[in-house]
């Protein structure tokens, strides 16, 4: 047998070498125990700049009232932000004279993106009695509506009327919040 010893060709499994574009193709490295790359500085790889990081904005729309509630002059708003098939929004009734609430409302949820077909998410509400006093509520997003729920005091959710959680009035405000799943293009 011949041995070898030009190790600038021959990497030895047993000896401690400087190796200079060598491609390691085994074995897999699978710890990252002493990693210190976090990107906080010029150590750590480096430092990612702000102007770097994409700020997806919200969008604005304007929520219809669905089953449940006459607008009369009250006011909705909202605004939501879609992060690949992810839905986040909210949205606000704020109450004008001549609202009539019959039974469970609901809100529109952004034109085109509706819940995907078979999943129930929910979200909160909020419900302001002009100042004076707050509740909590839920909301269902199923299809294209957010249906705003009352929840009551053993935790189960009850309908809204015209005088609960409060008797309704001018000036009073519901919220919705919440985030959901989208099959939309």
């Amino acid at each position: 047998s011949t041995a070898l010893s030009d190790t600038a060709d021959i990497a030895y499994l047993t000896s401690s070498q400087t190796l200079t574009n060598k491609t390691l193709t085994t074995p897999t490295i699978a710890s990252f125990t002493n990693a210190t790359h976090n990107h906080s500085n010029a150590a750590g790889g480096g430092t990612i700049p702000t102007s770097s990081i994409t700020k997806s904005a919200w969008t604005s729309y304007t929520p219809t009232l669905g089953g449940g509630w006459t607008a009369g002059t009250s006011t909705a708003t909202g605004a939501y932000e879609r992060v690949g098939d992810t839905v986040h929004v909210r949205g606000k009734l704020v109450i004008g004279s001549g609202m009539a609430l019959t039974s469970t409302p609901s809100l529109s949820l952004p034109s085109g993106l509706t819940v995907k077909s078979g999943v129930l998410m929910t979200g909160g509400a909020y419900f302001d009695d002009a100042g004076t006093t707050a509740y909590v509520g839920v909301s269902e997003f199923s299809g294209s509506w957010a249906i705003i729920w009352g929840i009551g005091t053993n935790g189960s959710r009850f309908n809204l009327t015209s005088s609960v959680p409060f008797t309704w009035a001018v000036g009073d405000i519901v919220y919705f919040n919440g985030t959901y799943e989208t099959d939309a293009a």
